[in-house]
């Protein structure tokens, strides 16, 4: 499982966390089950990366 960071304005993040608190969850499992049916609901990747990420320059990396 990957970790991920985002960042959110405190009051939503504060929102989330009574939510979570009140449905008995944390604010990561309600990022997870958000993101759950993005598979099924999606377009498939594109064959091509050049078209899902943009022109990258040739000195570009991705970091893990």
């Amino acid at each position: 499982m990957k970790n991920i960071t985002i960042s959110i304005p405190d009051d939503l993040y504060l929102y989330a966390r009574i939510c979570a608190l009140h449905h008995d969850t944390s604010v990561s499992a309600m990022v997870r089950d958000f993101l759950k049916p993005l598979p099924r609901i999606a377009e498939p990747y594109p064959a091509d990366s050049d078209s899902l990420l943009g022109s990258a320059p040739d000195d570009a990396t991705l970091k893990p």
